[in-house]
């Protein structure tokens, strides 16, 4: 009897140390997204292991999070949907708690795309401790990649407001 994987470890098909020595961008880039993936993204739901067989998995999970939490931006995906700064400006005031962080965020332009990012961006690190593995030009970008959003996103799901009063 062939002996089963753990639970806890990802499981990796098809890529070996010769790939990662030869430097095979495409699996390693695909080594990197499972760790990241597992280690990460998933491990922020409790249920996210029955998701795993499920189409779309934790990234559905994560959707239904984030539209929980900012109703009012209907997002749909984890690309365009963030472009303009105001969706995570907003989760950063949800996730933050009273007192808003950005008590007139609902007067955010859209049109004020990069502005809005870095603020948001900045406020999620400093009042939130959320890493800035995004830049604003990352977030604006119309190409915005979707495994690294979902990674960034998927902090906030842990996060708390930050005490200053140290």
């Amino acid at each position: 009897a062939r002996p089963r994987a753990s639970p806890r470890l990802p499981r990796l098909v098809n890529i070996g140390s010769g790939d990662i020595e030869d430097g095979n961008l495409k699996l390693v880039l695909g080594l990197l997204w499972t760790i990241i993936y597992h280690y990460q993204v998933s491990q922020t739901f409790k249920d996210a292991g029955a998701a795993h067989g499920k189409k779309g998995g934790a990234r559905d999970l994560l959707l239904e999070w984030v539209r929980s939490k900012i109703p009012e931006h209907n997002i749909k995906n984890f690309k365009t949907d963030w472009n303009d700064g105001r969706a995570l400006a907003s989760l950063v005031n949800v996730i933050g708690g009273e007192p808003e962080i950005f008590p007139h965020h609902k007067d955010f332009q859209s049109g004020a795309a990069k502005r809005n990012a870095k603020l948001a961006i900045d406020a999620a690190h400093e009042e939130l401790g959320i890493p800035k593995i995004l830049r604003t030009e990352d977030l604006t970008n119309p190409n915005l990649d979707e495994l690294s959003m979902m990674t960034y996103i998927s902090y906030f799901r842990t996060a708390t407001r930050q005490d200053h009063e140290k």
